[in-house]
């Protein structure tokens, strides 16, 4: 008996050259992320979905087409619909890659166990294939719906241990508001004056019909946000990484000596790892807001020390340095007070410091929920800073020669200051309060 003659389909022969080049291009991702960075790993892995979703695109219109003309001979399911679900699926995926990273690994392993059972819908003559794809489904889901599960285990333990804490702080706080409300009072009057400058900044900053048009079509960035914090210079991680190395040290250095009230404890640079979860899951992926790479903090005894070293910060600094110049129109935009300081080891008559954010955390306003009930000023500064041949470090430059001095760079650094009552480091609520995925 003769045998009846098959028109190839071509879906059918890309599909395992698709798996196979699916395969090899994530080890070649899982790879890079081990040998070279993440961040190279990652871009081969997303790369290589979106590929892969056009070629599956790609091979759904040529299933369109041969089943158009090419009649019965191609299979007995002879349409493109296959191909189009699959990248269907694999955008789903992708965009909760770019958007809603904290969701990824829940709605990959969901994705992946229904379209388990999705294909068994076109394996009719693969039992075998079948009961495998439904345990395989099966298991995928269930790993998608224990995540969820023993996120909320994990986080009611930690607010377990919280609770504590916040008790604790929430005492010091009260006996604050009893015995120092006139500190409370001046210390909030200090920070609301630096802010209203920054929202003076910032409306100067979007002045103008062409100004707010640039902003709106996306060709031009304002530094300042909403929240009166200013971002940094560039958004390249990797360049910010290496300002923050040049500059940690020598800017410890410089609070030591410039410091008039409290201790300083020298902080670490951030960890990459810890500044990624900050981008992705809270900045927007705007790597430009990671303003504490960089960072000290300072502990006070009391209110009182607290608000002299807040008056020290504005007699010593200047607010959104450079905006009364690129705007003339403008008033200068400084604190009130000509007052000197008489912080040891700093020159009077120059200014190191622009100040970019302050966080009043003892404002009764503030949402102590925040950070657990912690409380504490926090404070963003922006330097200058040249680079030195010597041992690989630097050398800060005064505000006023930022715009005579060649090859300067600009970092903003934060200061952290708490009161000894209820000391707690930033580092440790961070740790319990977590970033797990949500």
């Amino acid at each position: 008996v003769p045998v009846e003659p098959k028109v190839l389909r071509w879906s059918v022969l890309a599909d395992p050259a698709i798996s196979i080049f699916w395969a090899m291009c994530y080890v070649m991702g899982i790879m890079a992320a081990r040998r070279n960075t993440p961040l190279n790993g990652g871009r081969i892995l997303i790369s290589t979905a979106w590929l892969v979703s056009f070629m599956y695109v790609v091979c759904a219109m040529l299933d369109f087409i041969q089943c158009e003309f090419q009649g019965n001979g191609i299979g007995s399911v002879c349409h493109g619909y296959w191909s189009l679900s699959t990248s269907a699926f694999i955008w789903v995926g992708l965009f909760f890659a770019h958007v809603r990273q904290q969701y990824f690994y829940v709605v990959v392993f969901f994705l992946q166990g229904a379209y388990c059972f999705y294909f068994t819908t076109f394996a009719q003559n693969a039992q075998w294939a079948i009961y495998l794809f439904y345990v395989y489904g099966t298991v995928l889901l269930g790993l998608a719906i224990s995540m969820p599960v023993m996120y909320y285990l994990k986080l009611r333990a930690i607010y377990e241990e919280l609770e504590e804490k916040s008790n604790a702080f929430s005492e010091a706080w009260n006996r604050m508001r009893r015995n120092e409300a006139d500190m409370l009072q001046r210390l909030y009057q200090l920070t609301r004056q630096v802010n209203s400058l920054l929202l003076v900044a910032r409306q100067t900053e979007r002045r103008g019909l062409g100004r707010k048009a640039m902003i709106l079509m996306g060709l031009y960035k304002p530094r300042i946000s909403k929240r009166l914090k200013m971002g940094q210079r560039s958004n390249d991680i990797e360049l910010l990484y290496k300002e923050a190395q040049q500059l940690s040290g020598p800017f410890q250095d410089f609070v030591a000596r410039w410091n008039a009230h409290g201790v300083v404890k020298q902080g670490n640079i951030k960890t990459c790892s810890r500044a990624l979860q900050k981008v992705v899951r809270s900045y927007e992926r705007d790597c430009s807001k990671l303003t504490d790479l960089v960072r000290c903090s300072i502990v006070v005894k009391d209110l009182t020390e607290l608000t002299r070293w807040v008056e020290h910060l504005m007699r010593t600094s200047e607010v959104a340095f450079g905006y009364e110049k690129r705007f003339p129109h403008r008033g200068k935009v400084q604190p009130d007070g000509a007052e000197e300081s008489e912080g040891e080891g700093v020159e009077l008559s120059k200014k190191f410091m622009s100040i970019t954010c302050i966080k009043n955390r003892y404002d009764p306003a503030y949402n102590k929920h925040e950070t657990v009930g912690y409380r504490d000023v926090c404070v963003c500064v922006e330097v200058g800073y040249i680079k030195s041949s010597i041992m690989n470090s630097c050398m800060l430059v005064p505000l006023s020669e930022w715009e005579t001095t060649e090859g300067l760079h600009r970092h903003i650094c934060e200061m952290q200051v708490s009161c000894l009552p209820c000391p707690a480091p930033a580092v440790w609520l961070a740790d319990r309060r977590g970033y797990l995925f949500l």
